[in-house]
């Protein structure tokens, strides 16, 4: 099933690379009406839901081998590695009554839908391959990054240091100063850098389409490349002249998509 999940993550991350050249295609045509256009094809990501159709018949389709099952195969597989070029289309698109639109679009919550088209086809391959979901896995086998109670929440509005407001991706959790930072799973270092939201931070690819990364760190034991493994040391947490204000920033990434830790991990 190696290959099952190469191509499950392949096809997310052609579904992600699309949605930024669509949304790049609007900026070069000078197309705005304060970024609606932009807004209308951030809700167009439920293609997602096209995945149930596509697995499912993938999935019968290898119970029957024959040369017109194979060609069927074989051109799913084209449909879901192909880049398509929707300049025509957004063409056609701007002649509609984006005001009309963008009030219907805007009643659909497709972050939500989004997740439980996601849920529906972790479960669907587990019942497949018999391997474990992805939430699953981590609630079960993962471990917490530090020991500390939760500062800030996901999705939660906060304050970076300019006093800019801005939604948390991930979690703040509570820390005292030189604290360890524990690798969640086993992986590879995929970045070693720094950025103006959070300082220092390691991000780590989980593999199985789960990303992990840790930000607000004082120094690193690791670099880029590097293999870690479950509960290995990653760095310290950011000294605070306050040790009460010390926290670790820990978002988790599925498919290239931030999800709430807590709804994986129990902190305390």
């Amino acid at each position: 099933m190696g290959n099952y999940n190469s191509q499950y993550e392949n096809y997310y991350r052609n579904l992600q690379n699309r949605s930024i050249r669509t949304s790049s295609y609007y900026k070069s045509s000078g197309f705005n009406r304060k970024n609606l256009g932009e807004k209308i094809i951030k809700k167009i990501e439920f293609q997602l839901i096209g995945t149930l159709v596509l697995f499912l018949a993938v999935f019968s389709l290898r119970e029957v081998i024959t040369p017109e099952t194979k060609a069927a195969c074989n051109y799913i597989k084209y449909t879901v590695s192909y880049n398509y070029d929707y300049s025509q289309i957004l063409s056609y698109i701007e002649g509609f009554n984006l005001n009309d639109v963008e009030t219907y679009a805007s009643k659909i919550d497709m972050d939500s839908l989004k997740n439980q088209s996601v849920d529906y086809i972790e479960n669907l391959k587990a019942r497949v391959t018999g391997e474990k979901t992805f939430g699953a896995k981590i609630k079960q086998e993962y471990c917490l990054p530090i020991n500390g109670k939760i500062a800030s929440h996901f999705k939660q509005k906060d304050k970076d240091v300019l006093g800019n407001q801005y939604l948390n991706n991930g979690v703040d959790i509570k820390a005292n100063s030189d604290l360890d930072v524990k690798a969640i799973y086993d992986g590879t270092v995929e970045k070693v850098g720094e950025d103006k939201d959070f300082g220092k931070y390691v991000m780590v690819d989980n593999g199985d389409g789960v990303e992990s990364k840790y930000s607000n760190m004082d120094s690193f034991e690791v670099q880029r490349g590097d293999g870690v493994t479950k509960g290995e040391v990653l760095g310290k947490v950011k000294k605070n002249d306050d040790a009460s204000k010390s926290y670790l920033h820990f978002e988790i990434m599925y498919m290239g998509e931030n999800q709430d830790p807590e709804n994986y991990f129990t902190f305390k």
